[in-house]
């Protein structure tokens, strides 16, 4: 059990590891989840555990929003208990498209990417069942929950990165991401006439996101920047303690100075500079490789110089 919990503080420390950190949130909000139901189960309490979701899920009703807005966030990081099917297919899709994003654009960016995606997406649910008549009779009854929305942002986002970038489906099938991505938001058009209509509106919320996130971000606007500050002044509000040093104070400006720049170092390294333009010659260079060896040989950096020359004016 112990060195469960050091693996888990682990994955907090690394550099360039948002797309594990994200996956880690919802598994462990998941088995939480699940846990806390089956010790209410037992005591005989099941409302209980029905009580604690409705104060994390997102409701339509703007009445019940206006009092816990935390929900436009909080339901991203749940899913439903008795379908571990909906909380497997977002994992691995967060996985499969959130390493290529990270290649690319860097680790605080898909974390960025994934959060806006939520928020979006919790924007769009609350849109469709406030402005189509049919749908206000379900206010009462329909949540929302599941990280579809953030997936959705990042699945899009990959897409418009990396459009040709070719995926195996099934691990048999080589598609291209820019048709799995489209198939996937046109499907979710078509099913917002579901009893998921909910759902499937955050999808295309989330999907949206993503594709403007990576359109802005090649003119030179980073949205990624209020969530990273958010969340670093969470980390240093409490989450993240400084330890606390007993040396003398020319010592500690040394080890403070050491630290900064080690810290710029790996900011550096896990967001990419995007007033960096390469030259056409590293960008023909990388352009041969790709036909002689294909996609996958390319390295980190090579594919982050292909985002950037990829960059608008």
């Amino acid at each position: 059990m112990t060195d469960i919990f050091a693996d888990f503080r682990n994955a907090f420390k690394r550099d360039n590891n948002g797309v594990v950190q994200l996956i880690i949130i919802n598994v462990a909000a998941f088995l939480l989840i699940g846990f806390l139901r089956v010790i209410f189960w037992m005591l005989g309490s099941d409302r209980i555990i029905v009580n604690i979701l409705d104060w994390l899920v997102l409701s339509p009703d703007i009445l019940t929003f206006i009092t816990r807005p935390w929900t436009a966030l909080t339901y991203g990081f749940l899913h439903d208990f008795t379908d571990i099917l909906h909380i497997l297919f977002n994992m691995l899709m967060l996985y499969w498209m959130g390493r290529l994003v990270q290649e690319y654009i860097g680790s605080q960016r898909v974390v960025a990417i994934y959060v806006w995606g939520v928020l979006v997406g919790a924007l769009f649910f609350l849109i469709v069942y406030n402005a189509i008549p049919r749908l206000f009779a379900f206010r009462q009854v329909v949540h929302l929950l599941g990280a579809s929305g953030g997936v959705y942002a990042v699945m899009v986002a990959a897409a418009t990165i990396a459009p040709n970038a070719v995926v195996l489906l099934f691990g048999i099938f080589p598609v291209r991401l820019k048709y799995i991505a489209w198939f996937m938001v046109i499907v979710s058009f078509l099913f917002l006439a579901s009893p998921n209509t909910g759902g499937n509106a955050a999808h295309l919320g989330g999907a949206l996101l993503g594709y403007l996130f990576i359109v802005q971000l090649r003119k030179g606007n980073d949205w990624s920047k209020p969530i990273t500050w958010a969340i670093t002044f969470l980390r240093n509000f409490g989450i993240r303690r400084k330890p606390k040093m007993k040396v003398r104070y020319v010592k500690e400006e040394k080890v403070r100075i050491k630290t900064n720049a080690k810290s710029e170092q790996k900011k550096a390294d896990s967001s990419p500079n995007t007033d960096y333009v390469p030259t056409q010659e590293e960008i023909d260079a990388i352009l041969d490789k790709i036909s002689a060896k294909g996609y996958e040989s390319l390295t980190k950096e090579e594919k982050q110089k292909l985002f950037m020359a990829s960059r608008k004016d």
